[in-house]
């Protein structure tokens, strides 16, 4: 085995010789979008299940995403508050119109009861007199 003086190595000029530059291989990079925007129309495949229904349902994502707010506590808990109040009370006037109804539709249905009684002891009334003044016209018997 030979070990190489460092004499010989200084004889050499490295200085003179450049170094190969490497070979530049244009690899682009896909951006977080552009892949997302591939592997959305990407379905697997499913194997052998119907995928149409969830298809179908699908939303762009340009009317999902929402821009982003900042929420301030008080004006929200206010918002809310208001929301609220106005959903409660909106709900006790229906369920009080709806009492109003169903009220007035008693008072109509028992208002024709009454009326149908008043009639009905009206009608007995007439044949009660007919009768009474029939039998005051009553022909004697001949026996």
């Amino acid at each position: 085995m030979i070990i190489p003086d460092l004499d010989e190595e200084e004889a050499e000029d490295l200085t003179a010789q450049v170094a190969v530059a490497p070979k530049n291989l244009a690899r682009r990079v896909q951006s977080l979008q552009q892949l997302d925007h591939e592997i959305k129309y990407t379905l697997p495949s499913g194997g052998g299940l119907d995928l149409s229904i969830l298809t179908a349902s699908l939303v762009p994502p340009e009317m999902v995403q929402e821009a982003d707010a900042t929420w301030e506590f008080d004006t929200l808990l206010q918002e809310v508050t208001q929301e609220f109040t106005a959903e409660m009370e909106r709900k006790a006037e229906d369920a009080a119109a709806m009492k109003e109804d169903e009220d007035e539709d008693k008072d109509k249905k028992g208002g024709d009861k009454k009326e149908a009684a008043a009639e009905e002891e009206g009608g007995k009334k007439k044949r009660d007199r007919k009768q009474s003044l029939t039998e005051g016209l009553a022909l004697p018997d001949d026996e």
